[in-house]
């Protein structure tokens, strides 16, 4: 084919024709020069590639004046930017929709861009939502459910990850009573081991004396072998007539093992009992996210 090789002088040449379908690659030159098409005019209809499409620039969708679009973050060339500019972006599945943070499904298995560090899956599905973590560690990552909200809007969480029951009493004492007018700690008592967090201790007993009318007394907790708190007070009434006490105390205890209990105190020479009849309770609670 002749063909001209100059736009500054009729000069020509013999050049080979293209053919197609084309048996060869297709090149630019200069680089990143000319484009195929213009915006809104002289455009061709679809792109079908068989494998790969590399774009360093802005990938537009769409007719809007302001279109959604995809790009390299700008200054930021390692990250990804998804934007409805002026609109709403959705993602849909017929399954499931999933994000991640510092992971990527590779066919088989979830592996970590980092493995020094923590990472991260939400998933909205026809079920709920589900959120997943994994700590820092080598891939693949195993995954552990921290919750999911149920299509009915009802929120499941693991067991133990807002609040933590760490010792429990409930039982029916015999034999309890104390002649001394001062803190005596009674056989209600629980080990625990906390983290350091916020403590919940509920308890519950029935006293009487029978001795002495109208006992003052005061009921109290402590721990680690001492008294530290008193909390109710009050008189029993008649010989032998029951009254019970019972009470809600928050406290944070260092981290560690430490040992709770119920403590009384009567306040006049006498005898102060437990009563056996109802058991007594305690329980130390430890609320995570207080």
């Amino acid at each position: 084919m002749l063909t001209k090789t100059s736009a500054a002088d009729y000069a020509t040449n013999w050049q080979t024709p293209l053919s197609l379908p084309l048996g060869q690659h297709l090149t630019f030159a200069p680089d990143s020069t000319y484009d195929i098409g213009a915006s809104a005019a002289s455009r061709p209809r679809d792109l079908f590639v068989g494998r790969n499409a590399s774009v360093v620039g802005t990938l537009t969708v769409g007719t809007h004046a302001t279109p959604p679009r995809i790009r390299s973050t700008p200054s930021q060339a390692e990250n990804l930017s998804i934007e409805s500019q002026i609109g709403t972006l959705y993602g849909s599945g017929k399954t499931a929709v999933g994000f991640s943070g510092n992971a990527y499904w590779d066919g088989a298995a979830w592996q970590r861009y980092d493995t020094s560090k923590a990472a991260s899956l939400l998933f909205a599905s026809d079920l709920g939502i589900y959120m997943y973590g994994a700590p820092a560690g080598a891939n693949p990552a195993a995954f552990t459910q921290y919750f999911v909200v149920g299509t009915n809007g009802a929120l499941v969480l693991p067991s133990g990850s807002t609040q933590k029951l760490l010792g429990t009493y409930n039982q029916s004492l015999s034999g309890f009573s104390t002649t001394v007018v001062a803190w005596t700690p009674t056989p209600i008592t629980v080990s625990i081991t906390t983290t350091g967090g916020l403590l919940r201790i509920e308890w519950s007993t029935c006293l009487y004396s029978p001795t002495t009318a109208n006992a003052g007394l005061i009921v109290g907790l402590g721990w680690d072998g001492a008294i530290q708190v008193g909390t109710h007070g009050g008189n029993l009434g008649a010989i032998n007539q029951i009254s019970s006490y019972s009470g809600v105390f928050y406290v944070s205890l260092s981290a560690g093992t430490h040992t709770v209990t119920v403590y009384v105190n009567q306040l006049q020479t006498g005898t102060l009992s437990i009563w056996n009849g109802m058991n007594s309770l305690l329980y130390v609670t430890e609320q995570k996210n207080p």
